[in-house]
């Protein structure tokens, strides 16, 4: 396992900056979260070790207190000593299905590790609190009012949120109980328009008070599982062939869930906070490990290879994402210093930013070019 070094920022270079926005921060091209678990026919990943977190923080008013310190009594029940790194590293493989066959077999396959999975759990508490607090004091107009995610109002993200809380829950439950599930099991094409909207006669305001209460049972459901629940793989129930070929826990409907709920709540365009340390520090090396896996990367006849882009955190360790001469994608913990035909450098937040297709700080340095190819290479979260 490759480990991440931690290195001072290195000095500026000259570096063309995307064009910024009136409110100081800059914009790339927005598109949805897709809740999906995510596609691809190569590559895997295995977690490292995690962190120890610090104190918890306080639980938002009106969530389950018992719940809580249950799942803390759960997942913290084998802490590991603090290390200087992120709470995930990226290894990506050329054979995932032979390397990852016996330990999923074994029940011991967890991209999300134990230690991690308490402070995700309570971040998704955290931000469900802030964001149902933050619309309840908006009208109805207000709620139908558009979205900063181009094509969705207000309301069609709660809409979606809420049918992502029941269909993690869902989900969760089929797996500690052994059955195959899925995320839409008619069908995404069938059945994801109808989760987008209310239900016939439902007002915006059922529709919030519909998702604190499906976000609450979801934790109630988190709070009961133990320590090698996390572990459990989830089992595909169509045949599509997506879990096949990227395996995902317990552990990681967590953490996509988090995701949910960071991204789309700045989404809402209502000021919510900006993502936390926790999600940015668990989904960055996720979603780096990810890229060209959930769908191949778009490359042009005429492109040139390898291709290759270093993600240069300013606060962490840096990754380096290569395409090869047989258009294999790989990613892996690389030098601050290492050459690339692309450098992005920045905070973590906004690395995370740039693959979500979010808007970035002042902070990021990067030629517009190099964006604009991450992106449209690996289009999609």
């Amino acid at each position: 396992m490759a480990r991440s070094r931690w290195a001072p920022p290195p000095k500026r270079t000259r570096n063309t900056r995307v064009s910024a926005t009136s409110s100081g921060r800059r914009r790339s091209a927005i598109r949805p979260t897709d809740r999906d678990p995510p596609r691809g026919t190569r590559g895997a990943s295995r977690a490292a070790r995690g962190i120890r977190h610090g104190d918890r923080p306080p639980t938002p008013a009106g969530s389950d207190q018992g719940s809580s310190q249950r799942l803390a009594r759960s997942t913290h029940a084998h802490p590991v000593e603090h290390q200087a790194r992120p709470a995930f590293d990226v290894l990506v493989t050329r054979n995932p299905t032979a390397s990852l066959a016996p330990a999923i077999q074994r029940g011991q396959y967890a991209l999300v590790p134990q230690q991690v999975v308490a402070a995700i759990v309570e971040a998704v508490q955290r931000r469900t609190h802030e964001l149902t607090s933050a619309v309840r004091a908006y009208s109805d107009h207000d709620l139908a009012l558009p979205a900063s995610l181009p094509g969705w109002s207000r309301l069609t993200i709660l809409c979606h949120l809420r049918f992502g809380a029941t269909m993690t829950r869902r989900m969760t439950l089929a797996t500690i109980g052994g059955q195959p599930t899925a995320f839409y099991p008619e069908g995404r094409e069938i059945q994801r328009p109808t989760t987008l909207r209310p239900a016939p006669g439902e007002s915006s305001r059922q529709v919030v008070e519909s998702l604190a209460k499906q976000s609450a049972e979801l934790v109630d459901v988190w709070a009961g599982i133990s320590v090698n629940e996390w572990e459990r793989p989830v089992v595909e129930s169509r045949d599509v062939g997506e879990l096949r070929r990227m395996p995902l826990t317990i552990g990681d409907l967590a953490l996509l869930r988090l995701t949910e709920v960071e991204v789309h709540g700045t989404d809402l365009a209502m000021g919510l906070s900006r993502w936390s340390t926790e999600f940015v520090q668990a989904a960055l090396p996720r979603r780096i490990s990810w890229l060209g896996r959930r769908a191949p990367p778009k490359l042009d006849e005429s492109a040139d290879f390898p291709m290759t882009w270093l993600l240069a955190a300013t606060d962490g360790p840096s990754y380096l994402v290569r395409i090869d001469n047989a258009r294999q994608t790989t990613a892996h913990v690389a030098s601050v210093e290492a050459t690339a035909q692309h450098r992005i450098q920045g905070p973590n937040c906004d690395l995370l930013a740039v693959i979500l297709g979010r808007s970035v700080s002042q902070e990021l340095h990067a030629h517009a070019s190099a964006i604009s190819s991450i992106q449209q290479t690996f289009p999609g979260p």
